[in-house]
């Protein structure tokens, strides 16, 4: 479980629109990489001639050893979700996949799934998946 703060711009609709973007940053534990801080972005993009925000979120999470810096795994995270809100809510859990690693995280594989839950300014996320090294 990781946790600390993010930002949250909503997607809006129209030529002169912007899409939506949630962008984290924070530190926990998982069971394979320890200690370490996880950073990503996740974008809602806009579609059609009229820009409607109806896309999925997708976007690169990394997380990096706090021990060992030079050991990285990184995921591309996809949202389950035809148009939601929010990205990655427990009733619409995000998809990942393990895009790239480093250090002893090089061979890095696996994929499972991603929730994310926030208010204010601080959010928590959990994973769960298997993921080879």
């Amino acid at each position: 479980m990781y946790s600390g703060t993010f930002s949250f711009a909503t997607c809006v609709v129209g030529l002169n629109g912007r899409d939506g973007s949630f962008a984290f940053t924070g530190t926990g534990k998982g069971s394979f990489i320890r200690d370490s801080s996880e950073s990503g972005t996740l974008v809602r993009g806009r579609s059609g001639p009229d820009k409607i925000c109806n896309g999925y979120w997708y976007g690169e999470v990394t997380l990096t050893s706090r021990q060992h810096r030079r050991n990285t795994i990184s995921f591309v995270v996809k949202g389950n979700a035809f148009g939601s809100l929010t990205p990655c809510l427990k009733a619409l859990p995000c998809g990942f996949s393990v895009s790239g690693g480093t250090g002893k995280f090089s061979a890095a594989a696996g994929s499972g799934g991603l929730l994310i839950s926030h208010s204010s300014s601080i959010y928590s996320d959990s994973w769960s998946g298997t993921i080879t090294y």
